[in-house]
C-alpha cells in the first residue's frame, strides 16, 4: 500500500523568518490534519555530529567551499536515512527547516562548479516554501538579533543566494515551489505559509509517497 506521507521544506537565506514561522504552523496542522499518524518536525544542518561540525565551522569564520560542500552532502545523507525515510513509511508529514536547495544556492554563491551541483542527486520533497525577502531587509533583522554575523551573513552573499534560490525556483517542475514575501509582517507571512501549506494539503493527488 502506498503510503500517504508528505515531505515539506522551508527555504530560503538567513533571517527571512522560516522559523518562526514555522513555529506559528505547527499547532493549525496539528489541530486540523488528524490524517498523519504524527508530524515530524526537522532541519539542516542537523543536530548530528556532522551538523554541529558544519555549526562551528561558521562560527569559526572558516571559509572553504569544498569542505562545506562535503559536509552538507554528507550531513543530509544521514539526515534522509535516520529521520524522512523513516518517516515517509509512518503516514507522517515531515517538515524540514531547510533541505538540499540551501545547499544548492549557498555552495553556488560560494564557487562551487555549477556542474557539480547540478549532478548531487537527493530525495525530493514534495512542496518547497521559499521565504523570500532582500538582503538588506534580512540583515537589519539579523543585526537585531545578535552583534555578529556569521560566514554567510552579509549583504552581498545574501543577496546573491537569494536570487540563486529564485531561479531554482524558476527552473524546478518537480517539486513544486511557492515562493512567500518574506519581507511584509510576521502575521501577514504565516498566513501566507499556512495558505499555501493547506492548498497543498487539500490536494491529496499530489506527488504523495
Amino acid at each position: 500500500m502506498r503510503s500517504k506521507s508528505v515531505f515539506i521544506v522551508f527555504e530560503g537565506i538567513d533571517g527571512t523568518g522560516k522559523t518562526e514561522a514555522l513555529s506559528k504552523l505547527i499547532p493549525h496542522l496539528v489541530t486540523r490534519h488528524k490524517e498523519f499518524s504524527s508530524i515530524v518536525l526537522t532541519k539542516e544542518p542537523t543536530c548530528g555530529s556532522t551538523g554541529n561540525k558544519i555549526r562551528k565551522l561558521h562560527r569559526a569564520d572558516i571559509k572553504d567551499p569544498e569542505l562545506f560542500f562535503r559536509l552538507f552532502c554528507l550531513d543530509r545523507s544521514e539526515h534522509i536515512e535516520r529521520t524522512i525515510k523513516p518517516a515517509l513509511k509512518t503516514n507522517s508529514l515531515i517538515i524540514s527547516d531547510r533541505y538540499a536547495y540551501s545547499t544548492l544556492a549557498y555552495q553556488s554563491v560560494q564557487g562551487i562548479p555549477k556542474k557539480t551541483l547540478q549532478h548531487y542527486s537527493f530525495l525530493k520533497p514534495n512542496l518547497v516554501i521559499l521565504f523570500d525577502a532582500p538582503a538588506k531587509t534580512v540583515m537589519k533583522r539579523i543585526y537585531r538579533r545578535k552583534k555578529a554575523p556569521e560566514v554567510f551573513e552579509h549583504t552581498r552573499f545574501l543577496e546573491n543566494a537569494r536570487q540563486e534560490f529564485l531561479k531554482i525556483a524558476k527552473k524546478t517542475k518537480k517539486p513544486r515551489f511557492v515562493v512567500i514575501d518574506a519581507s511584509k509582517n510576521r502575521k501577514t507571512v504565516a498566513l501566507s505559509v499556512q495558505k499555501a501549506v493547506e492548498k497543498f494539503l487539500f490536494d491529496s493527488s499530489r506527488n504523495r509517497f
